[in-house]
């Protein structure tokens, strides 16, 4: 399986890609909203791990870009935010930030898991 990790924190971004290949999973990553797009605007993944607070394009907006393109790569959302009006941008992109986020601190078992359930 083939993830692509979008997080802009290099110690998270480590953490969570070290878990995710002990486990099997191949993992690209880009630090930020741009190089998110780039990477899924060349690659085809079976999920998309995404931090909402990106620089250059938030993880929402760019969310939102690439379910525009009728992308619709399952998408983990890593974030601590968890407003009513997050969660409606989520839902309305095809993603359900209760059932398919995670909110930090999170241990690489819950992140291998939740990579699971996304991909069900």
């Amino acid at each position: 399986m083939r993830v692509l990790l979008v997080e802009d924190e290099p110690g998270i971004a480590q953490f969570i890609s070290q878990g995710l290949r002990e486990t099997g999973y191949a993992v690209d990553i880009a630090q930020d909203g741009e190089e998110g797009r780039e990477y899924i605007s060349f690659t085809e993944y079976d999920v998309i791990i995404l931090d909402i607070m990106l620089p250059n394009i938030d993880g929402l907006n760019l969310l939102g870009e690439f379910r525009s393109q009728k992308i619709q790569t399952p998408v983990l959302l890593l974030t601590a935010r968890d407003t009513v009006e997050d969660r409606v941008k989520c839902k309305f992109n095809g993603c359900i930030a209760s059932s398919h986020g995670l909110c930090p601190p999170f241990q690489n078992l819950q992140v291998s898991q939740a990579t699971y359930y996304t991909l069900r």
